[in-house]
């Protein structure tokens, strides 16, 4: 099982929404941190997402097989 990180963007609560829902519909873990992974939540907790909007960046942790699902939260940097 490979675990890989990636740089995503979730600016507005439509999109933060819609990525709870993808989320959600895993069996596997989705984690989101920040830039230097001092800070983790649960990419299925729409509370824990809209508190890390506070962040200046956010990477998606999650088992490579999943990223398929979360490519329009990418970010392009």
């Amino acid at each position: 099982r490979k675990i890989s990180m990636t740089k995503i963007e979730l600016p507005t609560m439509p999109i933060i929404n819609r990525f709870v829902n993808i989320a959600m519909e895993h069996g596997s873990e989705v984690k989101l941190y920040n830039h230097d992974r001092t800070y983790c939540i649960n990419g299925k907790s729409l509370l824990g997402i809209i508190a890390s909007t506070e962040w200046n960046d956010l990477y998606l942790v999650c088992e490579d097989g999943l990223y398929g699902d979360f490519v329009e939260f990418f970010s392009e940097e």
